[in-house]
């Protein structure tokens, strides 16, 4: 009986006969979408072969990039999250993002810094020890989640902070204002309107969040919004060829290349 072929078996003849390089790799992931009309491909994944002469496929596990590890691996954290975030007696959660620079389009590298601000204002410094101390924080959890629209590139990252107890209002409005302060010191422009919070209630609400948190930047074509998601530039790559939306896809790769999609306070998952 013949071997079933695999779904990337003729990426990995494209291979043999050309090291890819980006571009390359991505011509070969685009055949791959238009011939099986789906997204459904490990890209990365490490063809094993068994000795009986059969193979597998192992996962790549990339979470920016890859239309199945993504939406898999993102929603197993969705879960994990969500039971921490169960755990805390009050969980406010909030959208942090920068304004538009000079002339109106962002650029890819407008994601540098965004997480730049971020360490800045909640990683680094005495500000965050005084900051623990006075409001019960127990930790945080973020994600980043980058769309396009006509205007450019927007990256932007949701988070939830923990506290032990209650958070008064003067915290919360200590928290806002650390951002700001941060992408200030930074020569960057952030508006306080854009700054958007707010407590989240025990049970499903905070399901939703932990599924937000993760899901809505799964590499899949979205539900619709005000922009375009990664996975909506590949599905338009794949099914039309659009140069521009391949343009934007490549620098996309190249910007989160090495950067952690979720990351966490010390000790965040002991929570639970």
């Amino acid at each position: 009986m013949s071997r079933r072929k695999q779904p990337a078996d003729h990426l990995d003849t494209y291979r043999a006969i050309s090291p890819p390089s980006l571009m390359d790799e991505l011509r070969g992931v685009i055949q791959q979408y238009g011939e099986r009309n789906t997204l459904r491909l490990c890209r990365k994944g490490k063809l094993v072969t068994r000795a009986d002469g059969s193979s597998y496929r192992v996962a790549c596990g990339n979470k920016w990039s890859c239309p199945l590890c993504s939406p898999y691996w993102l929603g197993e954290h969705a879960r994990d999250i969500s039971r921490v975030l169960q755990s805390a007696p009050t969980v406010f959660y909030v959208t942090f993002t920068l304004a538009r620079e000079s002339g109106g389009i962002p650029q890819i590298g407008s994601l540098d810094s965004l997480l730049q601000t971020w360490s800045a204002a909640f990683s680094t410094g005495s500000w965050m020890s005084d900051f623990r101390d006075r409001s019960e924080l127990l930790g945080w959890v973020r994600t980043v989640e980058v769309t396009f629209r006509e205007g450019g590139f927007h990256p932007h990252i949701h988070a939830a902070f923990l506290f032990a107890a209650h958070l008064h209002g003067d915290h919360v409005q200590s928290l806002l204002q650390r951002w700001l302060v941060a992408a200030e010191r930074r020569g960057l422009r952030a508006s306080d309107k854009a700054q958007r919070g707010y407590y989240v209630a025990p049970g499903r609400d905070r399901e939703k969040v932990a599924s937000y948190l993760c899901k809505q930047s799964a590499i899949r074509r979205s539900s619709g919004g005000k922009g375009r998601t990664p996975g909506d530039l590949l599905h338009s790559v794949a099914k039309t060829g659009d140069a521009d939306d391949l343009q934007a896809l490549l620098a996309f790769h190249r910007a989160v290349a090495g950067k952690q999609k979720i990351s966490t306070s010390r000790g965040f998952w002991n929570l639970a």
